[in-house]
């Protein structure tokens, strides 16, 4: 009995540890879709490069970037006035956000912390308002200036290294081949869905572009925490995502 009791204990416990190891060696990707990732590191900016400075109408300030022909904002806008000093709506409450067909904004999962880091979350009847809502000779990009920087950073596969905010400061392990040459320093600022719930912090790039999709509403450029590429989807317009201004020409 001494003999088979000990060989049922030396077998739990075999069991136990091969448990254990099994789900240290799994990693768990799975996000919190209501606390995003705790975020107290700095912007990682391209410091090989020189920035320049816009201002919005709220007074906020945004480095910007010269690249190829195109003058891009290298933050996300944080506005909550259009241009001419019309205010932009803040809606928190999940419903009221999903019945929406006017422009509204909102920090993700409604915490103002997050402000300063990741920008706001607008819907896109914010970004195609005639009272723009980028700063003076800036506007939303469309789906054409996307694909001029897209192509002039090696194409829709790979632009994605050089857009991402390089290391893993925001972006989650393993922030596939970001490498920020370019100076975008694009910052996975998740996004709200279109029932108002947010998702991905740490994981997703959402980026309005102005255009429109016939099946589903508006045009979404993204970028994946485990990919190099510089992704394109039809998505409905009442959706909460970033919006990187570019200047005029």
């Amino acid at each position: 009995m001494k003999i088979r009791n000990s060989n049922w204990i030396y077998l739990f416990i075999i069991i136990i540890i091969t448990f254990s190891l099994a789900n240290s060696c799994t990693k768990d990707t799975t996000n919190n879709d209501t606390t995003p990732v705790s975020f107290t590191a700095p912007i990682a900016f391209n410091d090989s490069l020189t920035y320049g400075t816009v201002s919005d109408f709220d007074g906020n300030n945004y480095k910007t970037i010269v690249i190829g022909t195109q003058t891009w904002m290298a933050q996300n806008l944080s506005v909550t006035h259009y241009s001419n000093g019309a205010a932009i709506a803040n809606v928190r409450d999940n419903t009221a956000w999903s019945n929406l067909t006017t422009g509204a904004y909102c920090n993700y999962n409604n915490d103002v912390s997050l402000n300063s880091k990741f920008g706001k979350l607008y819907n896109f009847y914010t970004v195609v308002d005639p009272r723009n809502v980028c700063p003076t000779g800036w506007h939303v990009p469309t789906d054409s200036n996307w694909i001029i920087l897209v192509n002039y950073l090696k194409g829709g596969d790979a632009a994605g290294a050089y857009i991402k905010e390089a290391g893993e400061l925001h972006w989650a392990d393993p922030n596939t081949g970001a490498t920020n040459d370019s100076g975008f320093t694009a910052l996975p600022s998740g996004y709200r869905l279109y029932d108002g719930t947010f998702r991905y912090a740490g994981y997703n790039a959402e980026y309005w572009t102005s255009d429109i999709d016939s099946m589903y509403g508006a045009v979404d450029r993204y970028l994946e925490y485990n990919s190099t590429r510089v992704g394109r989807v039809g998505v409905l317009r009442t959706h909460g995502f970033s919006v990187r201004c570019i200047k005029n020409n």
